[in-house]
């Protein structure tokens, strides 16, 4: 039944006309990777990056009085990030120039200032072997400050270094630094002990 609605479970239904097979071919074997959406301009995902890095990095202003909207806000910022990723091509990075000190220490303070309700909260390394690692204890506030100094280095590289080089960092982190702190972040946020959802 093309373009009409689709049952799901609890009664809800999903119009799935805006869907249709035709508009979701790619131009190439390449694009079929990312769901066959049509790759960027390279400009494009330049934007895209800064923007998504710009609103996570804006709630580190955040009112603490703003309560769970706040959270809320700092998840859409969160999952914007993610779906940027997957919007971006993997590159090559330009000619590399170090970035400054990232201030953690400024960042965490920010955050820790800007969230005093996250905290502590239990984890378990999911590339673990299951039954012979011990729990461990992450910080909700080191994640979101660590998350904030790997993309303040993206965006010093889009101003210093090259677009590529920005975009690069900006895949590079999540694939092994801030990615991390991120998906552990986000699954605090959506637990019952939090419920920012």
């Amino acid at each position: 039944m093309e373009g009409g609605p689709v049952s799901g479970t609890g009664g809800c239904h999903l119009n799935v006309a805006p869907w249709r097979a035709s508009s979701l071919r790619s131009r190439n074997d390449e694009d079929r990777g990312r769901g066959g959406e049509v790759s960027l301009a390279r400009s494009e995902q330049t934007e895209l990056i800064k923007s998504a890095i710009q609103a996570y990095l804006a709630r580190l202003d955040r009112d603490p009085a703003d309560g769970s909207e706040g959270l809320r806000r700092l998840v859409l910022a969160l999952d914007a990030l993610v779906a940027v990723y997957f919007r971006t091509d993997d590159v090559e990075p330009g000619e590399e120039d170090d970035a400054p000190e990232k201030g953690y220490s400024a960042q965490y303070q920010r955050a820790a200032e800007a969230y005093p309700e996250l905290g502590l909260y239990p984890y378990a390394d999911p590339g673990g072997d299951p039954g012979e690692d011990e729990p461990m204890v992450a910080d909700a506030i080191d994640d979101i400050a660590d998350i904030a100094g790997d993309l303040t280095e993206v965006l010093w590289h889009f101003e210093n270094s090259s677009e590529e080089t920005g975009i690069w960092d900006f895949r590079f982190g999540y694939q092994h630094h801030w990615g991390d702190h991120l998906h552990s972040l986000r699954n605090y946020l959506h637990s019952s002990r939090i419920a920012a959802w």
